[in-house]
């Protein structure tokens, strides 16, 4: 068995032989959550882009969030919220929520079916009363 692996840009996929193309198409009919017989649409090739949100408290800059919009090879969307903070001196005024309801809002508006987050142990409380849950297992590798 000759084993290969090339990284090749996602829109390539779509460009190779029809062999390629068959076989790319039977690997996702396998892929989790991918409805059967689905087909890649072309919005699935797309880049991930990221949008970012300012909380301004007269007119000073105080929080911030991203959420980073991922079209999937299922045509689907997920969204995935990053890099949340707000000023110390500004904590506990109910803008973090309101920054994550923004965020999420956003992830809504591109019509991601999921909104996804990381966050350490002790943010899990705050991110539960903005409407989170834990779900699944988060795996990482540190390079």
């Amino acid at each position: 068995m000759n084993v290969q692996f090339t990284q090749v840009k996602t829109t390539d996929l779509f460009l190779s032989s029809s062999q390629k193309s068959s076989a790319f198409q039977d690997l996702l009919d396998q892929l989790s959550g991918s409805p059967k017989s689905s087909t890649c649409p072309p919005s699935a090739v797309a880049a991930p882009w990221k949008e970012s949100v300012i909380v301004e408290v007269d007119e000073k800059p105080v929080g911030i969030g991203c959420i980073i919009i991922e079209p999937k090879y299922t045509g689907r969307i997920a969204a995935h919220i990053e890099d949340v903070v707000v000023h110390k001196d500004y904590r506990g005024r109910g803008l973090g929520g309101r920054l994550i309801q923004e965020l999420v809002r956003v992830g809504k508006q591109h019509r991601a079916y999921k909104v996804i987050l990381n966050c350490s142990d002790t943010n899990v409380a705050f991110y539960e009363k903005c409407g989170f849950a834990p779900r699944e297992v988060q795996m990482r590798l540190d390079l």
